[in-house]
């Protein structure tokens, strides 16, 4: 595999799936109902502070720096997050799916520092991340199901191409992305967003394409980019309206105090 130019390979996937298809089955099981707010009796973090964020940590995208976002099994961290990435991050989806709300909400940005005393596993911590949000935001949503234009991996007319760039996992290949299944290369794909659409969303892999894969991606410049994997793999990125759930802000205020 010969990668030019891209910051990240698929090799840096979190061990955490990052499926966005899976996205939406966890967001059915830790926030059906959340147009609703959670109950006071409902357990949460021990300590919790919310500050607006001081400097510029830039984007989050890159490598360097504090990561954006962290949890642990008694804390939940927080770094240079506008409302918008907070609220993604809590209800499980991404942020092209958080809509509506006030101008502010994905233009300020906060640090969250939460802790617990005993520990608790992920899908704790994020519930608890709702409550903070409720409360302390004074956040209220709803979801809504509506055909949303979002990015898809597919099979081109003449793929897929196999061959010297495209083939079949192969246990003796030495370089390049080994044994990677059509998710891991969706998820490539919008990693490296910033060689072909900056504000795109998370690409889904709709191939139908199963096992695993051994690509090597020619990138010659950001212009032919996409062009170019279409021409060596057959595979391709095209926008489809599909059918997804949106958390839409219903309103919103700016935290005070800790």
């Amino acid at each position: 595999m010969h990668v030019s130019s891209p910051r990240h390979v698929l090799g840096d996937m979190p061990t955490c799936n990052r499926n966005w298809r899976l996205a939406g089955a966890f967001l059915a099981l830790v926030s059906a109902g959340f147009g609703q707010q959670i109950p006071a009796e409902s357990p949460g973090f021990d300590v919790v502070s919310v500050k607006p964020s001081l400097g510029d940590a830039g984007s989050g995208r890159g490598r360097k720096g504090p990561a954006p976002f962290t949890i642990e099994p008694t804390r939940l961290t927080a770094r240079h997050l506008t409302l918008k990435g907070l609220i993604a991050r809590a209800y499980a989806v991404d942020e092209s799916l958080v809509k509506g709300g006030p101008g502010w909400l994905d233009s300020d940005r906060y640090d969250l520092d939460a802790t617990v005393e005993k520990a608790a596993s992920r899908e704790q911590m994020l519930a608890m991340l709702q409550g903070v949000l409720a409360h302390r935001f004074l956040l209220k949503l709803h979801r809504e199901t509506k055909l949303v234009p979002q990015y898809v991996l597919v099979v081109g007319k003449s793929g897929p191409k196999f061959g010297p760039n495209f083939h079949t996992a192969e246990a003796s290949a030495k370089d390049g992305f080994r044994n990677y299944t059509m998710a891991h290369v969706a998820y490539f794909l919008f990693d490296n967003r910033d060689w072909w659409d900056p504000e795109a969303g998370p690409v889904l892999d709709e191939t139908g394409l199963s096992g695993s894969y051994d690509p090597i991606l020619n990138m010659r410049s950001r212009k032919d980019w996409l062009a170019n994997f279409e021409q060596d793999t057959g595979l391709k990125v095209e926008s489809r309206r599909i059918s997804s759930e949106l958390v839409v802000v219903d309103s919103a205020r700016k935290p005070t105090g800790n």
